[in-house]
């Protein structure tokens, strides 16, 4: 079993901190995970706290970004044994990093080939063989009750048509924080383990958003043949252009899975990104991370502790922070 987790950060060191001691707490089974957190420095005082994490998680790999799609591609094409797929991947992503939105090469050869048996064979030299997963995380994860990797990776084995696992929906999950509304809830297929399957082509909101960056596993073999077939270059892009395809998926992967209750919701006390700039944020409670970074360099840390078992009515909600003095992890 491989799963790799790319965890992605920006200048906020103490957020990143409360995700990986968060994850660390509940995950079961983290040993199955490959930890990489590629992460992206805009001052000496962020870099500086990037490095301290580093020497306190040193089972986890931090990539320093340089070029955010070539970074987060080294990471993903680790699940390649062929040197051949690995160059076929490389030779394509460059070639669709340069198209116009919309107009990428696999999409063409999509539209043009889709009945014939080479555009099959295309697909299937970019992906990965074996039992290999992708799990994006952010910054502003926190982690909220027990859980186990290799019953989300089971979970898409008994449903082979579910696009992929959500961690933060649930039935708890009754509003949209994003659209400030209220989601109805889909109508669920009770399995095993608390795991409910759902259709997400007929759900709305968030239930019908199957392809983000804030805490889904997915398949490598369905993921890196869609992330080599468009233009991104920053997280933010990088969901946007996977949203906008999710279509894509719509026939032959329309189920979704996701816990009774959510495993991790985002906590959006600040910004640090302006790509996105209509996200909503920091309504309630607002923490900059300039305030954050000196209270990490003063030795506070956020207390995971105190959302042990906490309950989100949204994927995102604001939740005012709890400190405590830091300790090596």
């Amino acid at each position: 079993m491989n799963i790799e987790t790319i965890i992605f950060s920006r200048d906020r060191a103490m957020q990143l901190d409360a995700t990986l001691r968060s994850f660390f707490l509940h995950c079961q089974d983290a040993e199955l995970a490959g930890l990489n957190v590629l992460y992206r420095a805009s001052t000496p005082k962020s870099a500086s706290q990037y490095e301290i994490l580093k020497t306190e998680y040193v089972q986890v790999h931090f990539i320093k970004e340089e070029d955010f799609r070539k970074d987060l591609e080294n990471i993903l094409l680790q699940h390649y044994e062929s040197g051949i797929q690995n160059f076929f991947y490389r030779f394509l992503s460059t070639l669709n990093q340069l198209q116009p939105t919309g107009s990428c090469i696999l999409r063409r050869i999509e539209r043009r080939l889709s009945k014939m048996e080479i555009y099959h064979k295309l697909i299937n030299v970019l992906s990965p063989l074996g039992n290999k997963h992708v799990f994006f995380v952010v910054d502003d994860n926190v982690f909220i009750r027990p859980f186990r990797l290799e019953t989300i990776i089971n979970g898409l084995q008994i449903i082979p048509d579910a696009l992929g696992f959500s961690l933060r929906l649930g039935k708890n999950t009754t509003y949209c924080y994003s659209l400030n509304s209220g989601q109805a809830l889909p109508e669920f297929t009770i399995l095993e383990d608390q795991i409910l399957s759902f259709n997400w082509t007929y759900a709305e909101l968030d239930f019908h958003y199957p392809l983000e960056v804030s805490s889904s596993v997915y398949r490598a073999a369905q993921i890196l043949p869609l992330l080599a077939s468009f233009p991104y270059d920053n997280p933010n892009t990088l969901e946007g252009e996977m949203a906008a395809r999710s279509s894509m998926f719509a026939k032959k992967f329309p189920g979704l899975l996701c816990f009774e209750t959510s495993i991790t919701f985002c906590n959006p006390i600040n910004k640090v990104q302006s790509v996105a700039i209509g996200n909503r944020a920091a309504l309630i409670h607002s923490y900059s991370p300039e305030e954050l970074a000196q209270r990490f360099d003063e030795g506070d840390r956020i207390d995971i502790e105190a959302y042990r078992n906490f309950v989100p009515n949204a994927c995102h909600q604001e939740v005012e922070l709890v400190f405590k003095k830091g300790e090596t992890s």
